[in-house]
């Protein structure tokens, strides 16, 4: 599985605490699309349908790539969410962190600061249910370890490769 699945699913398991609060997310569901990016210094970040960067008219919802745990990434995924369903429901002249978006973050779960939220006890316990479900968030293999397999696979196929050889040369001289 890749983050990017993870997040997809993520979303689907996410709409009924919208919904549940009279969010009706399920409304603009098909137009949210998510993927795992540099973001830079932010945790995530939305794309509104106006906005210039927003290439899909599509309600655009990135991650930072650089988050390494299923329960940060599905409270910033849940964040970024609550912004798409602030633009659909008041549009773009309110303020990005506003009355508005605290309104909805907390009423799913969020708490904190609302630029930067986390998620409380009893949506960590939501998240922790919803990925036992869908499975783990995905580790990218750092690159060391990845040219050590690669190594290592040229050493143990390269290696059979060669007693192949070998061995059918060995076989051609003793016919």
């Amino acid at each position: 599985m890749t983050k990017n699945l993870y997040l997809k699913l993520m979303i689907r398991k996410a709409i009924p605490l919208f919904d549940e609060q009279g969010f009706n997310i399920s409304e603009i569901k098909k137009e949210i699309i998510v993927s795992v990016a540099d973001t830079g210094r932010y945790a995530g970040f939305y794309y509104p349908l106006t906005y210039e960067q927003n290439k899909s008219g599509l309600h655009e919802i990135e991650v930072d790539e650089n988050i390494d745990n299923g329960l940060e990434a599905t409270g910033v995924l849940i964040h970024e969410m609550c912004h798409a369903i602030q633009y659909h429901i008041y549009g773009d002249d309110i303020r990005m962190h506003g009355k508005e978006f605290r309104k909805i973050a907390l009423s799913v779960g969020l708490q904190g600061p609302m630029r930067s939220t986390t998620s409380s006890k009893q949506l960590q316990s939501k998240i922790r249910r919803w990925e036992k479900e869908i499975g783990p968030y995905p580790h990218p293999i750092p690159i060391l370890a990845r040219t050590l397999n690669l190594i290592l696979d040229l050493i143990t196929y390269g290696g059979c490769f060669y007693l192949l050889v070998l061995a059918t040369e060995y076989y051609a001289l003793h016919q």
